[in-house]
């Protein structure tokens, strides 16, 4: 059962933005989003840092991977999670706080997430080379802000 701050935020987001995305896949989205706020910590995406956000897609993408035994839908899937990543790392000073404040509701109802929000992002950090101290710091931020372990 998804919350009422998260499905208004999903509402609103295809207001803005014609998601192929359904709710259960946006949800994903908004999980490892913690992930994107880190990588863009210091305020641009290189080339590597690109690579991350496929990877990223790629991530969320396989968390279907059971229900979607055609490679096809899989990859089909992966790029639509890149195409919405672009899309909001664009616009990311329009959905930054929205999706944070979606997500920390979403984390109020489901508690059990929090560790994976938190091991994901984490993950995402240390696959650089060095975490640096804006990552540092933004990883601070949310674990306030979203009350996560760690």
């Amino acid at each position: 059962m998804t919350n009422q701050d998260v499905i208004q935020l999903y509402e609103n987001y295809q207001k803005h933005y014609p998601t192929k995305l359904n709710l259960d896949e946006f949800v994903t989205l908004l999980t490892f989003f913690p992930a994107i706020q880190v990588l863009i910590a210091d305020g641009e995406i290189d080339q590597e840092e690109w690579m991350y956000v496929q990877h990223i897609s790629k991530s969320m993408a396989d968390t279907y991977k059971d229900e979607m035994p055609n490679k096809y839908e899989l990859i089909d899937l992966q790029q639509t999670y890149e195409t919405e990543l672009a899309y909001i790392l664009a616009n990311i000073s329009n959905w930054s706080a929205k999706f944070t404040f979606g997500l920390k509701s979403y984390l109020k109802e489901m508690p059990e997430v929090r560790e994976i929000v938190f091991d994901v992002m984490y993950m995402f950090a240390d696959a650089s080379n060095d975490i640096s101290k804006a990552e540092k710091d933004m990883i601070e931020n949310l674990k306030q802000e979203l009350e996560l372990g760690g």
